[in-house]
This record gives C-alpha cells, sequence and structure tokens, in this order.
C-alpha cells in the first residue's frame, strides 16, 4: 500500500523541517517527516515501541553506511543545532 501526499510547511514548521534535514539525521524532509509520523503512532498506542526503535535504529545505520557518515559526526551535528535558537 501506498499514499501520496502534498504538506506546506510555513513558519516554525519550515525552519524545524529544514534543521533535522541538514543536521544530518535524515537524508530528506520527506524521510524526516516519515519518522514523525511513525513516533507519533507510537507515542499514542499504535505502534509497540520496541519495533519503533529497532526501525530507526536500522534505518539510521543503514543510511550512515551508505553515506559514509560518522554516527559521531551526526551526534554532534544534532548537539549543535539542538543548542542555536530557533528563531536564528
Amino acid at each position: 500500500m501506498e499514499t501520496t501526499l502534498t504538506l506546506k510547511f510555513k513558519g516554525m514548521e519550515s525552519e524545524l523541517l529544514n534543521k533535522i534535514v541538514e543536521s544530518g539525521m535524515f537524508n530528506s524532509k520527506s524521510e524526516a517527516i516519515r519518522a514523525a509520523f511513525v513516533k507519533y503512532c507510537a507515542d499514542v498506542g499504535l505502534l509497540e515501541e520496541s519495533k519503533f526503535w529497532t526501525g530507526i535504529v536500522k534505518r539510521m545505520r543503514e543510511e550512515l553506511q551508505k553515506d559514509k557518515r560518522k554516527p559521531s559526526n551526526v551526534l554532534a551535528r544534532i548537539k549543535r543545532i539542538k543548542n542555536e535558537n530557533i528563531s536564528g
């Protein structure tokens, strides 16, 4: 099964989406949105949490290997972005 949809983000949501992709945690905005949706489903009890984290870890390892990114570099970048002021 597949679903396609178009989303428009403005303001804070757009900034956050760009920052999470720039962090290297996700390769695309679509990937980041998919992960956020799965996380939400886990939070509201539609998905078992252990399956959620197993899938996320597996996907991140695959992406890191494919792109030759070092996990320590990705984590350092995420920490820097977390410490930035969202408004700029």
